[in-house]
């Protein structure tokens, strides 16, 4: 990578030249700063072609090799107008420089080297200028010679989050005013849509997704294709422990619902049977449900008879009940004459039933007491992907997706078809209901990466399709959790999105930790986890003690929750998440810290370590009281 570092750290150098920055540094070619610099351009580009290529060393050599070459021959940039920073300057020459990317007319085939690539220029620009700055951050945090030039940045950093910080207060400030303009002003209020509030990176495929409560706090449970379950806290926008692996194969279809007022999560897949995890505990119980002869691609959970079940939708053209207590089947729901590939529980006229949907194009009702038929529904022109029940104004529905790219509504009382949505393009995947500003709605994600959002009472599209995701959405969850209303979408493109309604959006100022890296921290948590690696390794077996001081509001908390997310990249780290000031109160402090440490430590190990620490625990207990005093 040595000959790529000269031409972009070239640049580099002339860049901060050009900017008026050599009060900082004195940038000579050959100089300590000169060589750190190119070493940090090199660790950008070989960082963002890694980004962008992850599963393919040799296109991500190829694509470092396009950067490099794109910053030889230097575009001509406007002087410095004194008013903008180095970071905004730095930004803006990045992008200017790699505009060529999307010029159709420099290859002669029609098509840019951005999208030969498959990346645009400007993703591409955010993407390097975010590993430069880091790599510069990173190699200035311990003194050498980069160190003015770090310091500048963070202090750009700084300034730029206040800006936003202003920014969002006027607009508020906007919001207010136009509201005191309108108040005697009668309004007819329509539904907004939908916008993201949160992406959680799970960087594995999600096939499955469903909303519960752990520890008062909303989570969303996904299941990935990688056989593992994720937990995803919605407040926080991170991911809770560690990956727990509950299938042979890839995970197609997860359930959650509360069994003796604990949360538990029902996990089909490849392999053809049910696992049932303990969500409190993120430990696999010994319930293993078989019987399917191919992979299940939905399950759901629901009560019969007062018992809790769950029913499975197969390859194997069947569905099939489940009673949790025993762990036996109950029924085999036959029908079908293809795949099954979506199943939801429900109510018609005073009893539970079954709603599924098959690649045979049909949905069909049944009995979920005994699994008798009770109704077909056809209308679709393509294998039916996913169902969802609910109520509207009255009376039971479903809601279908299927390959022929529409989503229909249908009236389970009559058995007739209420209306069809259209404008996907592509399969749909995955359906819910939710409510937004009090009016039911229909979600919808598929092939197309989009999701949609259909007003159930007008009957047609509610805002335009919502493009977030960067792959198939594969998965939709919509509950209510907390007294708020969540609604979530799960991607191929390895992230969980979380949404809402846009003008529930204001911007307030929190005491709690930020959820996103708003002051730049990023960088010093990736320097901290480096430095605590390097001790860890060259000092094992001792203990060490990292102090973190700052007045309020300067990033301290949102510090350690991303230096716990660096740590926990490697699995021979364990972070223990341990808030003094609500452990203030216990009698002795050190008392509440080790009962944290015991219960993150015990939850860490398998079922049977697990067990052998506590027979260890109470033989040392044992030996304390009989001990002589």
């Amino acid at each position: 990578m040595a000959f790529i570092a000269d031409d972009l750290g070239a640049w580099l150098v002339g860049l901060l030249a050009d900017a008026g920055r050599k009060k900082l540094t004195v940038l000579v070619l050959g100089s300590d700063q000169d060589r750190a610099l190119r070493q940090a351009a090199a660790a950008a580009i070989q960082a963002t072609a890694e980004d962008l290529s992850p599963s393919d060393t040799e296109q991500a050599g190829q694509l470092a090799l396009i950067i490099s070459q794109l910053f030889s021959e230097p575009l001509p940039d406007a002087p410095p107008d004194g008013s903008e920073t180095l970071l905004e300057r730095l930004q803006a020459s990045v992008a200017k420089q790699l505009t060529v990317l999307d010029d159709a007319n420099l290859t002669g085939t029609g098509q840019s080297t951005a999208d030969v690539l498959g990346v645009s220029s400007a993703v591409l620009a955010d993407r390097l200028t975010g590993h430069l700055v880091q790599e510069i951050l990173l190699r200035g945090s311990d003194g050498g010679p980069l160190t003015p030039l770090a310091d500048q940045l963070n202090h750009d950093l700084t300034h730029l989050q206040g800006a936003r910080i202003e920014g969002s207060l006027a607009r508020l400030a906007q919001q207010i005013g136009d509201a005191a303009r309108l108040e005697n002003t009668p309004t007819t209020a329509a539904p907004t849509a939908l916008t993201v509030v949160g992406i959680i990176a799970v960087q594995e495929k999600i096939s499955a997704l469903a909303l519960t409560s752990l520890g008062g706090r909303p989570v969303a449970v996904a299941g990935c294709e990688d056989a593992t379950v994720r937990i995803c806290d919605l407040t926080t926008g991170q991911l809770a422990g560690r990956p727990i692996v509950s299938q042979s194969g890839p995970i197609w279809a997860l359930a959650v619902e509360e069994r003796n007022d604990q949360p538990i999560a029902a996990i089909g897949g490849e392999d053809g049977s049910i696992r049932i995890l303990d969500l409190d505990n993120q430990i696999l119980l010994n319930s293993l449900l078989t019987g399917h002869a191919a992979a299940i691609n939905s399950v759901a959970l629901g009560f019969s008879s007062g018992n809790l079940i769950a029913i499975s939708a197969s390859d194997d053209y069947t569905l099939r009940t489940w009673d949790l207590r025993s762990s036996q089947q109950i029924a085999v729901f036959e029908g079908h004459t293809d795949w099954v590939n979506g199943v939801a529980i429900g109510a018609l006229e005073g009893r539970s039933i079954a709603i599924s949907g098959s690649s045979d194009e049909t949905v069909r009702v049944w009995d979920l007491e005994n699994g008798s038929p009770v109704k077909v529904l056809t209308g679709h022109t393509g294998s039916v992907s996913s169902i969802a029940f609910g109520v509207l104004e009255g009376s039971p529905i479903a809601i279908s997706g299927s390959a022929d790219e529409t989503v229909r509504v249908w009236d389970l009382e009559s058995g007739r078809l209420n209306f069809t949505f259209t404008g996907h393009v592509g399969r749909v995947r995955t359906v819910a209901l939710g409510v937004l500003d009090g009016r039911p709605i229909a979600i919808s994600g598929g092939d197309d990466r989009t999701v949609r959002v259909w007003d159930l009472k007008d009957n047609a599209a509610l805002g335009p399709p919502l493009i977030e995701h960067s792959a198939a959405v594969r998965t939709l969850a919509s509950e209510v959790q907390g007294g708020h209303w969540f609604i979530t979408s799960g991607s191929d493109d390895g992230t969980v999105r979380v949404w809402a309604a846009e003008r529930d959006q204001v911007e307030w100022l929190s005491d709690a930790p930020a959820d996103e890296d708003l002051l730049g921290r990023q960088p010093l948590a990736y320097a901290l986890a480096a430095r605590l690696q390097r001790f860890y390794e060259d000092e094992p077996g001792t203990s060490f003690l990292v102090h973190i001081d700052g007045p309020w509001g300067t990033g301290k908390s949102t510090l350690l929750l991303l230096l716990r997310a660096e740590l926990e990249r490697e699995p021979k780290w364990l972070t223990v998440n341990f808030n003094a000031w609500r452990q203030s109160r216990v009698g002795a402090p050190w008392w509440a810290l080790l009962a944290a440490l015991r219960h993150d430590i015990g939850l860490s190990y398998r079922l049977p370590a697990r067990a052998w620490l506590r027979l260890v625990e109470s033989w040392a207990r044992f030996r304390r009281s009989g001990a002589p005093r």
